[in-house]
Order: C-alpha cells, then sequence, then structure tokens
C-alpha cells in the first residue's frame, strides 16, 4: 500500500485519434474508475458526435463526467474547468473510485497538475465585448490593439492563435492588468492533495492523420452535419469556443452555400493535421512523464498501463 492510494488520478493525454477515451474505458471498468474529460470541445453539448464524445454503449459501461455539459454560447477557461474536475476528485475520494482524467487539451491538463496564475474571474459581458470587438476589428487589428496594452503577451502569441489573444484582451480590460503580469505571479495549485500519474500515447503521426481522416468521414455519415446546423440555426457566433472544434467551420461554410462539401472536408483534414502536430510538439516539450507510449490504444497499451499502476497498488 503506498501513501498515494487515496489521492492518486490517472492522466491519459495524447493528440487526437490516438485511443485515449479506449484505454481510459478498459481502465475504468478494470479499476471501479471515473472518465473524467479533459477535451475542451467534449465540454459542448451541441456537439456529440463532431467532438467523439463517448457514446450511449461508453457510457453504461463506466461513469463519465463533464461531457456534454455546457452549452454552446458559454466559454470555458482552464480555471473553471479545473473547479469543475476538482468536485469530481471529490467525488471519487469519497467514493473510493479511480479518477482518470483524459483528453488532448493540454493546457487544462497542464493547469490541474502544475496551477494556474491568480487571474481573477472575468464577467461574462467583458468576455462577450472581448469575441464581438475580435470579429468588428479583425484579428490582425486585434493582435495590434493587445501589442499596446500587453506588448510581452503578444511577442508569445500569433496573429492566429484567436482564442488566447481573447483571453489576452478580456483578461486587460476586466482587470487593468495585462496577462503576462499576472502570470508571473507564483502559481496557485489547487489540486495539491492530488498525486497525478500521466500517460502519454503518442502514435507516429501518419497512422494519426489516416485515423483522423477516417474518423471525419465517419462523423459526417453519423449526423456531424445536423449538429453544426443547428449551431447555425441557433445564432451562436462563428467566434465562439465551440466553433473550434476540428472541422466545424468548414462543415458551416459547406451549409452557408460557400464551398462544396468536398472541399469543406478536404479543408478540414488539412486544419487536422495542423493540429496534430501542434498537439504532439506541445506534449513532447510540456508534459512530464516517464510512461511515454509510441502506439494507439491496444492490449499491450492497457496491460502496460495496468504495470504502471500496480505500483500505487491497484
Amino acid at each position: 500500500m503506498t501513501i498515494f492510494q487515496n489521492a492518486l488520478a490517472l492522466v491519459i493525454a495524447g493528440p487526437t485519434a490516438s485511443g485515449k477515451s479506449c484505454l481510459a474505458l478498459e481502465l475504468a471498468q478494470a479499476y471501479n474508475g471515473v472518465v473524467i474529460n479533459a477535451d475542451s470541445i467534449q465540454l459542448y453539448q451541441e456537439l456529440p458526435v463532431l467532438s467523439a464524445q463517448p457514446g450511449p454503449d461508453d457510457l453504461q459501461k463506466a461513469k463519465h463526467c463533464l461531457y456534454g455539459v455546457m452549452a454552446g454560447e458559454k466559454s470555458c477557461t482552464a480555471a473553471l474547468w479545473c473547479e469543475m474536475v476538482l468536485k469530481v476528485l471529490e467525488d471519487c475520494r469519497e467514493n473510493k473510485a479511480l479518477p482518470i482524467i483524459v483528453g488532448g487539451t493540454g493546457f487544462y491538463l497542464k493547469s490541474l497538475m502544475e496551477g494556474l496564475s491568480p487571474i481573477p474571474p472575468v464577467p461574462q459581458d467583458i468576455r462577450e465585448n472581448a469575441i464581438k470587438r475580435c470579429g468588428e476589428v479583425g484579428l490582425e487589428n486585434f493582435y495590434k490593439e493587445i501589442s499596446a496594452f500587453d506588448p510581452d503577451m503578444a511577442k508569445r502569441l500569433k496573429i492566429q492563435d484567436q482564442q488566447r489573444l481573447i483571453r489576452t484582451w478580456e483578461v486587460y480590460h476586466a482587470t487593468g492588468k495585462s496577462l503576462s503580469s499576472w502570470q508571473a505571479h507564483p502559481k496557485i495549485k489547487h489540486a495539491s492533495r492530488y498525486h497525478f500519474v500521466t500517460l502519454y500515447l503518442d502514435p507516429p503521426r501518419e497512422g494519426l492523420i489516416k485515423k483522423a481522416d477516417s474518423r471525419l468521414d465517419q462523423m459526417v455519415r453519423q449526423g456531424a452535419l445536423t449538429e453544426v446546423r443547428a449551431l447555425l440555426d441557433k445564432k451562436i457566433a462563428r467566434t465562439t469556443s465551440v466553433f473550434k472544434a476540428l472541422g466545424a467551420q468548414q462543415l458551416a461554410d459547406y451549409l452557408e452555400g460557400l464551398i462544396p462539401l468536398d472541399v469543406a472536408l478536404k479543408k478540414a483534414k488539412k486544419l487536422t493535421r495542423f493540429y496534430i502536430k501542434r498537439q504532439q510538439t506541445w506534449f513532447r516539450h510540456q508534459l512530464a512523464t516517464p510512461h511515454r507510449i509510441n502506439d494507439f490504444y491496444s492490449k499491450d497499451t492497457f496491460r502496460y498501463a495496468q504495470s504502471v499502476l500496480k505500483e500505487f497498488d491497484y
């Protein structure tokens, strides 16, 4: 029996289409586990197909938390996600269940495990103003505005990094202090009572791309177009976080008659390739773990995960 068992939390990270959810589900079944979502898009209720949320069969096999819990009009931050996860972790402690945190949003995972800068909550109206301002002036001018009041952060960001630019704008206008100055403060670690053990699935990129391409085609057959149509019908702005789902913008362009479906899919698959590359680069530099698996989910992967958990008397 190790001193960590009561506070152990398993993290399964990796790029999209690597098989993280399959591994998490099998481990949850074997170890009285609770699968906790760490994917920023799977939080939204409108895109169960396009964001590859667990289906009804998976939900019956093990308890899942934080999937489809937010409306598309809302925006989630790493701080808010951490708050939601901590509540689930406490519930797992009380019920002696193994929390299995799974997803590809690296910044969420890093924030939970390493802590967050003490940035005050941003009011919803300021967040909405940030999104509106970005849409009104365009990304290039929005970036110039940010460069004027937070030049340090502007140097770290690219003009195309819309979500982080919006975050930089909203923090400054909500607090009167730049995001870079807030990040200079010591981090607050809210999950200090938990010991995180991380498994990282890192299959070869070529295989990931083929799997992701095939999965997008399947998503379209299973109703992804209907989901995106519903977003458009609800007049949800295309600058909101829910539209960052891989393929959402391109399928919306098709539905609005701007491009043919084959062109939309081609563009979506190209962006997915770039996204996979960014994910792999980020995880390799930002995620410190000795448990790196250079393959997709498989029975061998499951057995390796079992050997890791055995070190903690699971």
